[in-house]
């Protein structure tokens, strides 16, 4: 067991635990358990059946250019929408990783935060089967801050395009993605030393960038009649909609806290298992701001 734990603790082992659990829960739920998976597919499988710029004005497209190109190779169905959330559920694991050794000195340390996230309720459970556009935001916030610190170390046209590729798709994926970026953009902004991003001339590429995969949608969005979108809030569905959303939002301030109960005990764990860090740095940061003082930027 500790043998199997070590080889678990890499990041082939993160690697490979993210793709087998997840070819996993595709085979188990497309042999044992196939109306689980559909509950938030619906809205997606009425919209489907062709290739648009948008489908949508609650949720932007990215989540249904990703079912169409899955569906281009398997068919329509039960299986794509399968391949397609576990997918983005492995893409997520592995990032989430990837994030992690950004922010901490210890690989071991996050490839067992990593693992950890099937004690998340949300993660461990929910995301089988109540989520879709989430997954593709998860995966795009993980790989905007990735990319950023990216760029932040290393100010190159590349990575300043690929930062603005993954702004992109992240505002594609779900409108709270913006959330996430203005609060990203506000830490850069106040740390001196990615500050200077922000005078960069390079920096220019990442609204390039950002500008393809929000192109489509914004054609199409000039194509539409916003009127008959939205929806009289006197009409019964609507109601329903709000009464929902209450709901949702009693169950989130009572009942959710509970739930996360298994993962903060092991991060609790791994807390005190780990020693701590002298660092106040992340990685990148840290390799960066030594490599600049040793040789200035220009």
């Amino acid at each position: 067991m500790t043998k199997l734990a070590g080889q678990m603790l890499t990041t082939r082992g993160v690697v490979a635990f993210w793709l087998l659990w997840s070819l996993a829960f595709v085979l188990m739920l497309w042999a044992v358990s196939p109306g689980r998976t559909l509950q938030d597919a619906l809205a997606a499988e009425l919209l489907q059946g062709h290739l648009a710029g948008g489908y949508q004005l609650q949720n932007p497209p990215l989540y249904e250019w990703l079912l169409w190109g899955v569906q281009q190779v398997v068919g329509p169905g039960l299986l794509s929408y399968l391949i397609l959330r576990y997918a983005l559920i492995a893409t997520t694991g592995i990032l989430f990783y990837v994030a992690l050794l950004r922010t901490v000195a210890s690989a071991r340390l996050a490839a067992a935060f990593t693992l950890s996230l099937v004690l998340f309720f949300w993660f461990g459970w929910e995301i089988h089967q109540s989520v879709s556009h989430t997954l593709a935001l998860l995966a795009a916030v993980l790989a905007l801050f990735i990319a950023a610190l990216a760029f932040a170390e290393r100010r190159t046209a590349a990575r300043a395009f690929h930062l603005g590729l993954i702004i992109g798709l992240g505002l594609m994926a779900k409108w709270s993605f913006l959330l996430v970026l203005l609060s990203l953009g506000v830490a850069l902004a106040v740390t001196p030393e990615t500050r200077r991003i922000f005078r960069e001339p390079r920096t220019l590429l990442v609204l390039a960038g950002a500008a393809l995969p929000i192109l489509p949608f914004g054609l199409w969005l000039a194509t539409i009649d916003p009127d008959p979108c939205r929806p009289p809030h006197d009409a019964p569905w609507a109601r329903a909609i709000a009464r929902s959303g209450a709901s949702g939002r009693r169950r989130l301030s009572h009942g959710h806290p509970a739930r996360v109960f298994p993962w903060i005990a092991f991060v609790l764990f791994l807390a005190w298992r780990f020693p701590k860090s002298r660092h106040r740095w992340p990685c990148c940061l840290r390799r960066w701001r030594s490599g600049s003082q040793a040789s200035p930027r220009s």
